[in-house]
């Protein structure tokens, strides 16, 4: 669930923290006495090797809020070596813990220079390295048979073996310290010296043997079996002077070794990349799912983070949308989401575009945005604001910008298109105001300035509602054509596609003996000119005829 636990020696406690950097201590009331690393199952089982206690103990997964139950998976408490079923096995400074696939847990039995294994069954044998001597007396004295020499299971010799992890194979790999080299176990027994040299002090970096450590205390590794080491020599107190590598080295699945972080020979909490960064004395290292390296760094009594893999920046616009009319109007949304490590706090710099104006088409956005340990995306709100100048739909487009912390996933860039209002809707913003979503005031047929003509006509003829006094509208005359007379309109225009003008002619207001005509072949337009047009009907004025005149608006 993206916690890390933490076997906190000196605290004598298991520390757990969540993603977004919260530090618990779960089982502070059981009595660990040095507890030096911790492994999880795929069941979200702990498995604490327990080195003052001589022992392994076993800690169920919460339930919910509830931390799970420490037992004693194996070890009987007394430092001394013994094969055996769950607490009548014995181990002697166990300080390394590790679980494969199949739920076996093998153990860095360090004081016995041996590896053991305890099956899921509690039963502890020993899986490499020459058993120890037992000398029998009280308390048991152990002397190690530790040294250096590959083999198969028993025929092989560790010295100081201090770490273990098992890879997707369940291969062992084991951080031999006293040997100075990194020592792989096969699910067969089969003991091989993969990295460094024997004793042979050193930080250079190269393929297989010809990579050199100093002291490799911790070992990790991710999800495509890539090993991680932190090289550096065991002090027995705060206060001794150690010459120690203080690194975190990588090997690759082809053997490469490589440092990816720290600066030989140099203590210090520098945070930085690769070689700007410095440890004191980091212990242990795990990798989490998402590929972030955590860091026990001892002597510095803190727990770091490195990112191996940059993050990927992607942009998403799930309201695609901003709507400038309407009460509330509707605002846009993207999302900024990072790939990868959830743990460092993440600043993404932001470049916006578009055909939009800030500031004034629509409220500034953020020019970078933090994500938080254990964030994964943040959202940022496109509020449209009324543009009397804009006619068209405008775009906000936002990316990130370059960065030497992320890089630009898929998609790396999103559009939100600001929806401009109507030209109506417009007017009744220009024109209302704060009433624009008044029915009573803006709506299509209210009369606010009590002349008897609506709004929408007011629109239409390019009149002012809210001014008394006034009453826009279409005048009629009488115009020579052909040598005839004809009754003609002359009305104002607004400059609205969605508006629609049609003069219409009739010689009976009751239409009982004629209805109203419109188009071509009943009226002509005489002519534009100011945003005035004048239309005349078509049947001249002759004799006693009557002819009458309107011009019907719809929309918009």
């Amino acid at each position: 669930n993206g916690n890390t636990y933490v076997a906190d020696y000196g605290s004598n406690t298991i520390r757990r923290i969540t993603p977004d950097g919260v530090v618990t201590t779960p089982y502070a009331s059981y009595p660990f006495n040095g507890p030096n690393s911790v492994a999880i199952d795929s069941a979200g089982n702990l498995y604490v090797a327990d080195s003052g206690n001589a022992c392994i103990e076993k800690i169920s997964p919460f339930v919910g809020n509830t931390p799970g139950t420490v037992t004693v998976l194996a070890g009987s408490g007394v430092q001394t070596y013994q094969n055996g079923t769950g607490t009548a096995a014995a181990f002697n400074q166990p300080q390394g813990v590790t679980v494969d696939t199949l739920g076996n847990v093998y153990v860095a039995d360090t004081a016995n220079a041996v590896i053991r294994k305890i099956t899921p069954g509690r039963v502890v044998s020993t899986f490499a390295g020459t058993p120890p001597t037992v000398l029998n007396s009280t308390p048991p004295k152990v002397i190690a048979n530790g040294g250096w020499q590959d083999g198969t299971g028993t025929a092989a010799q560790f010295l100081e073996p201090i770490s273990v992890v098992t890879d997707s194979s369940n291969n062992v790999y084991v951080g031999d310290l006293g040997d100075d080299v990194i020592r792989k176990i096969t699910p067969a027994g089969v003991v091989t010296t993969p990295y460094g040299r024997l004793q042979t002090l050193g930080s250079s970096d190269g393929i297989g043997n010809n990579a050199l450590f100093n002291g490799p205390i911790g070992l990790g590794i991710d999800s495509a079996n890539n090993l991680y080491v932190t090289d550096s020599q065991l002090p027995l107190n705060v206060g001794q002077i150690v010459i120690s590598n203080n690194l975190i080295r990588r090997i690759n699945t082809n053997g490469v070794v490589s440092t990816i972080a720290g600066q030989t020979s140099i203590a210090g909490t520098q945070d930085g990349t690769g070689s700007g960064a410095q440890f004191n004395t980091p212990q242990s290292v795990t990798v989490d799912s998402m590929g972030t390296v955590i860091i026990a760094d001892s002597f510095s009594d803190t727990i770091r983070t490195a990112v191996t893999t940059l993050p990927a920046i992607t942009v998403t616009a799930p309201q695609p949308t901003a709507t400038v009319y309407g009460s509330p109007s509707t605002a846009g949304q993207f999302t900024v989401t990072r790939s990868g490590s959830l743990f460092p706090t993440l600043t993404v710099n932001t470049t916006v575009g578009g055909t939009a104006i800030s500031g004034l088409d629509y409220t500034a956005l953020p020019g970078t945005i933090t994500l938080s340990p254990g964030i994964s995306s943040a959202s940022i709100t496109v509020n449209p604001l009324f543009d009397s100048a804009a006619t068209t739909n405008r775009t906000v487009q936002l990316s990130p910008a370059a960065s030497t912390t992320y890089t630009t996933g898929n998609p790396g860039s999103a559009t939100v298109t600001i929806d401009e209002p109507t030209p109506y809707q417009s007017w009744q913003l220009s024109t209302f105001g704060a009433n624009a979503y008044t029915p009573g005031i803006s709506g299509d047929l209210a009369d606010p300035n009590h002349n008897g003509v609506p709004n929408l006509l007011e629109y239409a003829f390019g009149a002012n509602p809210l001014q008394a006094g006034t009453a826009p509208g279409p005048t009629t005359s009488v115009v020579n054509a052909n040598g005839n007379q004809y009754l003609a309109i002359t009305y104002p225009q607004v400059n609205d596609a969605n508006v629609t003008y049609t003069v219409q002619v009739t010689s009976d207001l009751t239409q009982q003996t004629d209805t109203w005509h419109s188009g071509a072949t009943y009226t002509t337009v005489v002519g534009t000119s100011g945003g005035q047009v004048t239309v005349r009907d078509n049947t001249p004025l002759a004799g006693a005829t009557k002819r009458f005149i309107r011009v019907q608006v719809s929309g918009p």
